[in-house]
């Protein structure tokens, strides 16, 4: 009776343990389903997510690329995001995002200064139920030279150590040589020197080829033709040369990479920014088929008609509100702020100049319809516009905060005098090639443009520069020589040179005030230094120039 009754309890024990098995195996099942079920659901829904923004992107680039082929009119892109704000609220339709204008949100009043007039921050994004996918993307109109230490849209010539932190971009053709020219008393020379040196991590960009010319060969890379005072290249002692060989004999460091601009370069439209900026400067007045090579004698009409307001000192700018001008020719030689929502213009050449003061600070925009020159110590928060020359003599150009010199010329542009025949090589420290870091305190800070051509020499001068310099090189852009033979007297060369666009002559070691050079390998004691900056960019003073085109840039989904 006992062994049937423990039989019995046995198997409802064990019963019990298989019903309690079989409930947990299916509880287990019932939820691996319920996870797997949700775990398919969160994949299609994140992937619907990604490739939902994705689409919207993809088509946006398609529209971007459109108004880029179509925009005719010069404007901040603040006025060209109305071309394609309608086409947001379609984009949203259709696939069910919402654009958001980030840089709007966060500086609503975009016609201020310290908004970005050049650059915007959007977010496309799609709500699902668990997820939000996010994808970020930037539209800007900022010119692409801000983006090198050295350009041009023809040839750049290096003849010398030069030392360049920075990236560097050339249209054209680009020349090295291990020599130095240079003027004195109009009489020209030539002197030994080294090859170029680049910091690591820096690139060249260039469109064609790259020509160099030694004299530690035993062969003359220049002449000198007496009767018009020239330095003459001897084409056949250059050249031309593959990345393999540019790397084992040019640069006894790291050398920099040599390839092609990908990215679509913002070219800049001088005459179009400076008529834009004027137009602005009248209260928006219709001027736009004035030429512009003759506005100076426009002035006066704009004045009598109230556009402008006349004074003739700075003392003058006191109590003024709006755009202002100096009708002839001005010499400013102590300070200067203005509202730079407002333009100061100058009708006729311009001279900056410090006399008795330490530095003068500059805190304005300045339009000018001649000549410009800048002369002794001056700090600048300023844009500037120069339908002439422009001539940088015995300057230590310094900046305002992070704000500095955004100087464009029409003509030429000319470095000369720069801390002529100095020899203290210690107030930037090159730690090269070890690190890969250079500590430059610059003689000028600022962005340089010339619409024509501009020349460097740091023979005898010591010039140390923090920002860039780029020449448009307007006259010989279409011409485009691919071979060093096809130069001829159609090109409109830089003063002094057979060389068109950009000619940087720099000296690597010491000088005295008679020309007795030691040559040095040290790159410290480069006499022509420029480290690039990326403050305008970040900055983005109002008066840059303005553009028909924008470039846009996509970032990667981000899953939240």
């Amino acid at each position: 009776m006992n062994k049937n009754g423990y039989v019995l309890v046995y198997a409802l024990g064990v019963i019990t343990v298989l019903m309690i098995l079989a409930a947990s195996l299916s509880n287990i099942t019932m939820n691996r389903s319920i996870w797997s079920n949700r775990n398919v659901y969160n994949i299609k829904e994140r992937t619907k997510a990604i490739s939902t923004v994705e689409a919207a992107a993809s088509d946006l680039a398609l529209k971007f690329d459109d108004l880029n082929n179509s925009s005719t009119s010069y404007k901040y892109l603040s006025e060209l995001s109305v071309n394609f704000t309608s086409y947001f609220d379609i984009i949203e339709s259709n696939y069910g995002v919402t654009i958001r204008n980030v840089s709007k949100e966060t500086c609503p009043d975009q016609t201020k200064p310290s908004c970005y007039l050049y650059t915007n921050e959007y977010e496309i994004i799609y709500e699902a139920k668990e997820f939000t996918a996010t994808k970020r993307f930037f539209l800007s109109m900022i010119p692409s030279f801000l983006y090198f230490a050295l350009g041009s849209n023809s040839d750049i010539t290096f003849n010398g150590g030069a030392y360049i932190d920075g990236d560097t971009y050339v249209k054209n053709n680009l020349f090295l040589t291990d020599v130095t020219n240079y003027s004195r008393n109009n009489t020209l020379f030539t002197q030994m020197s080294n090859f170029l040196t680049v910091a690591p991590n820096r690139s060249i960009y260039i469109d064609h080829s790259l020509y160099s010319c030694s004299k530690g060969s035993v062969v003359d890379c220049y002449s000198i033709n007496s009767d018009n005072n020239r330095f003459l290249r001897n084409s056949s002692n250059f050249r031309q040369v593959t990345d393999e060989t540019f790397y084992s004999t040019t640069f006894t460091n790291t050398p920099p990479s040599l390839m092609k601009y990908s990215d679509h370069f913002l070219n800049v439209n001088f005459d179009a920014s400076y008529q834009y900026y004027l137009n602005e400067a009248t209260n928006d007045h219709d001027i736009d088929g004035i030429d512009i090579n003759n506005i100076s004698t426009e002035i006066n009409t704009y004045i009598t008609n109230g556009w402008l307001t006349p004074v003739s000192s700075v003392s003058d700018l006191t109590d003024k509100t709006g755009s202002v001008v100096f009708n002839s020719d001005t010499v400013i030689s102590d300070h200067l702020n203005y509202n730079k929502d407002e333009w100061i213009i100058i009708n006729g050449n311009l001279t900056i100049e410090e006399k008795d003061i330490e530095t003068i600070t500059i805190d304005a925009n300045i339009l000018v319809t001649g000549n410009i020159t800048i002369t002794g110590n001056i700090a600048f928060d300023s844009t500037i516009y120069a339908l002439g020359i422009g001539n940088i003599i015995n300057a230590a150009i310094s900046g305002l905060d992070t704000n500095s010199l955004v100087l464009l010329t029409k003509e030429n542009l000319n470095f000369t005098a720069i801390n002529a025949f100095r020899n203290n090589f210690n107030d930037h420290v090159i730690y090269f090639p070890n690190t890969g870091l250079s500590t430059v305190t610059p003689h000028i800070r600022g962005f340089f443009y010339t619409d024509a051509n501009a020349q460097v020499y740091a023979a005898a001068s010591y010039i140390v520069i923090e920002g860039g310099l780029f020449t448009n090189d307007r006259n010989n852009q279409s011409k485009l020589p691919t071979n060093i033979n096809d130069y001829d007297d159609t090109y409109t060369y830089v003063y002094e040179t057979n060389a068109i666009g950009l000619v940087i002559n720099s000296f690597r070691g010491s000088v005295t005030n008679d020309f007795d050079f030691t040559s040095s390998r040290r790159v410290e004691q480069s006499r022509f230094v420029i480290k690039h900056s990326l403050d305008t960019i970040r900055n983005q003073p109002k008066g840059l120039p303005i553009n028909t085109q924008f470039n846009y840039i996509f970032e990667g989904v981000i899953i939240k």
